[in-house]
């Protein structure tokens, strides 16, 4: 994998999931102006004021939901959800699932964005609570040497 950094605009992008994990994923998607559409029977708060309400489907992931999408996140701690959800996946589909590294095409990384100039760290989904912490210290430094 290589890091790049992919304009949002014009992506169709299905969050599967209401969730922690979800809500994260969404609220930096939102920050893009990325066209997203969520699947989950329930979502929260944060979800339902950032997308719009004809984009939220309230309801269980069902077969031919990812028609149609570039983009799709799944997040929900359902197994056998998941696993249909990762059969269906075209080719030409970008596929990030927050429960199974192995089944990605993409992974989201942590940004740093300081004086014009965007820092990104990722551990491939391998470990991002380390990623967290590298974060952190980053930006301490960051702002100390200013």
């Amino acid at each position: 994998m290589i890091p790049i950094l992919y304009d949002l605009r014009d992506t169709k992008i299905l969050v599967i999931g209401g969730g922690k994990v979800a809500t994260r994923k969404i609220l930096r998607l939102s920050q893009e102006n990325a066209d997203i559409t969520v699947i989950a029977p329930d979502i929260s708060q944060t979800i339902a004021s950032l997308v719009s309400a004809n984009k939220i489907l309230r309801r269980p992931f069902q077969i031919g939901d990812t028609t149609g999408y570039d983009m799709i996140f799944i997040c929900t701690s359902d197994q056998l959800t998941n696993q249909k959800i990762v059969k269906e996946i075209q080719p030409y589909q970008l596929l990030n699932d927050t429960t199974n590294h192995d089944k990605s095409t993409f992974f989201s990384m942590a940004e740093i964005d300081y004086k014009n100039i965007k820092i990104t760290l990722s551990s491939g989904g391998l470990n991002p609570s380390e990623i967290k912490k590298i974060k952190e210290k980053l930006v301490t430094f960051l702002h100390e040497k200013n």
